[in-house]
């Protein structure tokens, strides 16, 4: 009878054991077991196929819509930029952009979401575009901009917003401070119900805004450099969600190489 109540207590004990330490088992961070990752509606780790001018995503990407990009300028899918991973999106000069295709709001919502990526500046200039969601042609879009001139502790970023052409700058960095070299995290929030706006570098707020301003109809997300300005920037990890309340950078998905979707 003790044998068999020592068996007992042995084969609970290392049932526990193997469910404590098994490494399959994940409790938290990065693709939390059991967890919906539907919200997100494009991912890119520029791992693909890239051949001048088209990047078509690769099986650790995920694109709720368009499946190949288009590069413009010089922009390239190298090594270099390889933040995270193999490669990344270079883009050297200016007009170094990559373009996606947007209908119906299925990999950029107008409304609300969430845009994070990875992103190292060689070179900075002020006005340089990080990324870009247009409507139509010189029309409403909403945008990421370097701000600030280049040196030492004046290196910001802004998030504008045009809308019934009324342009908005909705959040100033003034603690950014970024430095040439550096790999940051950075995340923007948007919500237009709400009038809800928000920007993190690295897992910290930089600001907020609640002006009021109204969606637009996405048809382009241009990733890169728009402008004519001689920024340098290297891009990898960009990923899009529809839910306003994903926190790439708090759930640790801005270090996974492949999309969990």
């Amino acid at each position: 009878m003790r044998k068999l109540l020592l068996l007992l207590l042995l084969l609970i004990f290392s049932a526990i054991s193997a469910s404590a330490w098994n490494p399959c088992v994940v409790t938290s961070g990065k693709k939390a077991a059991g967890a919906s990752y539907n919200d997100i509606t494009l991912w890119l780790g520029f791992e693909g196929t890239w051949s001048s001018p088209t990047y078509t995503i690769g099986a650790d990407d995920y694109s709720a819509g368009d499946t190949t990009g288009t590069i413009t300028s010089v922009a390239v899918v190298n090594s270099d930029a390889g933040l995270i991973g193999t490669n990344g999106l270079d883009c050297p000069t200016s007009y170094d952009r990559m373009q996606f295709s947007v209908s119906s709001d299925n990999i950029i919502s107008g409304t609300a979401g969430r845009i994070g990526l990875k992103i190292r500046f060689t070179a900075w200039a002020q006005d340089g575009s990080v990324f870009n969601v247009v409507e139509t042609a010189g029309n409403d879009h909403f945008d990421l901009l370097t701000y600030g001139a280049d040196g030492v502790g004046t290196r910001e970023l802004r998030f504008r917003w045009e809308d019934d052409n009324s342009t908005t700058n909705l959040i100033t960095t003034t603690t950014a401070d970024l430095v040439l070299g550096t790999i940051y995290f950075i995340e923007i929030k948007y919500d237009t119900t709400a009038n809800s706006f928000e920007l993190w570098i690295d897992g910290v707020s930089k600001g907020t805004d609640t002006t009021d301003k109204g969606p637009i109809q996405p048809v382009t997300l241009e990733i890169g450099e728009i402008f004519g300005g001689a920024l340098d920037q290297h891009i990898d990890n960009l990923m899009i969600s529809d839910d306003i309340t994903r926190d790439f950078y708090g759930e640790g998905l801005h270090d996974d190489t492949t999309s969990p979707r």
